[in-house]
This record gives C-alpha cells, sequence and structure tokens, in this order.
C-alpha cells in the first residue's frame, strides 16, 4: 500500500516528466518495477514503464537495460522474450562497468550468467556462466553470484565438482548478505543452499538442527517474494517447506534412538 510519501514522490516525479525529465521517467518507472512491484498497474502504466526504460536504454542508461531485461525475462508486464533480456544484460553490464556502477554491473552479470546456465533461448553454456558468475563474485562480491558460483562446483558443471569448494561459496553469500537492504530476498536462496548443506553433509558436518534454522529463514524470505509477485517463489516456497519437513522427520529419528 502506497504511504502519502509515496504519493508526494510520484506527484513531483509527474511534474518532472511532464518537463521531460528523462531521469524522473526512469525513476518512475523503478517505483513501479522495483521498489513497489506488488502494486498492479493499469495498461496504460505498464505501456509508460516500458517507453520509459525504453528511452533510457535509449540514452545508454546501465539501470534501466538492466530492468527492461528483467522484464523481458521473467515476462512481467512484456511478453516474455529471453533474447531480448540477454541483450540487455549485456548492454547494462557493458555500460555499468565503463561508468563504475557497480551493483548495476554486478546484478547485470548475475542476470546473464542465468540466461547461460539455463540455456534461455540460447544454448547451455556453462563456461559463460561460470565465468559471469565468479567474475561478479570476485569483483563485486555479488551474493547471487556467490551461490550460483557454488552451485557449479555442487554439481560439476563446467568445474569438477567439489562440495567443500560448493559450501565455502555458500558462506561468502551469507558474509555477503545485508538483510537490511535486501529488497529482493536473495537471502532466501542462501538459506536454502546453506540449509541443504546442513541437512545432507553438503561439504560440511551434517546439523539437522542447523538445517532447520536456516530453512526456517529461508522460508520466511520465500513468503515475502511471494507477496513481492516474484513468479519463482511459490514453487521454491514448497520445495523449501518439503525440506522443512524432513529436517523435522530426522530430529524426531533422533529423538527416538
Amino acid at each position: 500500500m502506497l504511504t502519502s510519501e509515496d504519493r508526494q514522490y510520484l506527484l513531483e516525479l509527474e511534474e518532472a516528466i511532464r518537463k521531460k525529465d528523462l531521469s524522473a521517467m526512469i525513476a518512475w518507472a523503478v517505483f513501479w518495477t522495483v521498489e513497489h512491484p506488488e502494486e498492479l498497474l493499469s495498461p496504460r502504466q505498464a505501456d509508460r514503464v516500458v517507453e520509459y526504460y525504453g528511452l533510457g536504454v535509449q540514452n545508454g542508461d546501465a539501470l534501466s537495460c538492466l530492468n527492461l531485461g528483467a522484464l523481458y525475462y521473467t515476462g512481467v508486464i512484456v511478453e516474455q522474450d529471453f533474447s531480448k533480456a540477454v541483450g540487455l544484460y549485456q548492454m547494462a553490464a557493458r555500460l555499468a562497468e565503463e561508468e563504475e556502477e557497480d551493483s548495476i554491473a554486478a546484478l547485470a552479470l548475475s542476470n546473464l550468467g542465468y540466461c547461460y546456465y539455463y540455456g534461455r533461448d540460447i544454448p547451455v553454456d556453462y563456461a559463460k556462466a561460470y565465468h559471469c558468475f565468479l567474475y561478479s563474485a570476485l569483483k563485486f562480491h555479488d551474493v547471487t553470484s556467490y551461490y550460483k558460483a557454488g552451485d557449479m562446483y555442487r554439481y560439476g558443471n563446467y568445474v569438477g565438482k567439489d562440495e567443500d569448494i560448493a559450501f565455502l561459496f555458500y558462506q561468502k553469500a551469507e558474509e555477503a548478505l545485508d538483510e537490511e537492504n535486501d529488497p529482493e530476498h536473495i537471502a532466501a536462496d542462501v538459506y536454502k543452499r546453506l540449509g541443504e548443506c546442513r541437512l545432507y553433509g553438503i561439504g560440511t558436518q551434517k546439523s539437522p538442527f542447523l538445517a532447520r534454522a536456516y530453512l526456517h529463514r529461508s522460508e520466511q524470505e520465500y513468503k515475502q517474494k511471494v507477496l513481492r509477485n516474484d513468479p519463482f517463489a511459490p514453487g521454491l516456497l514448497v520445495k523449501v517447506q518439503s525440506l522443512l519437513n524432513e529436517v523435522e522427520n530426522e530430529i524426531y529419528k533422533r529423538k527416538d534412538r
């Protein structure tokens, strides 16, 4: 629900937009798609979002490239188009590095890594995915890139399978988390992986009690992602809840011994 401060901010943006202020147009689009994605947009508002981000792309704005790419990747507001998403992520990464906009560069590289990792309208390319994730993790300390690099070691994609290194990358992701500034609730994905490691003994000792603690935190974060209309969150929430049931069964067995 929008606050009075939000409404005042929107009025100020609308005034600047009437004066053809591109930065205000981009800020308006960011307000609806990043800061308040839970709000349902009218068709006219959705068209304005795409129009304003498009103008930003034409003018070499890295954030517009990143956010418009994300809309095409998820199919939110626009028809899903992974090819357009890849092109926009590549542009965002290049522009952001040139302008030393580290947070944008990190997210663009991470998102691009996802496209290569899962083969979103392009052939699966684990080598390119690995280099995107590793570069973004080591240079920008990007949380998502840390845990995705960990996934590659966990499953042996491109690199040799090494669960110890996977667990280390998951720990680095946890260290890089800033839960006070995590609007996307990335913590959900980090805690899920750490919970799995503690449940199954992946790269570390088994500990169902630590697993339960991590998975409970992951569950709460995924619930927040569901409220933000994250298209992938409902399925992942169900998975975490299934893992929690598995943990509880394991703890019950231990008490029975």
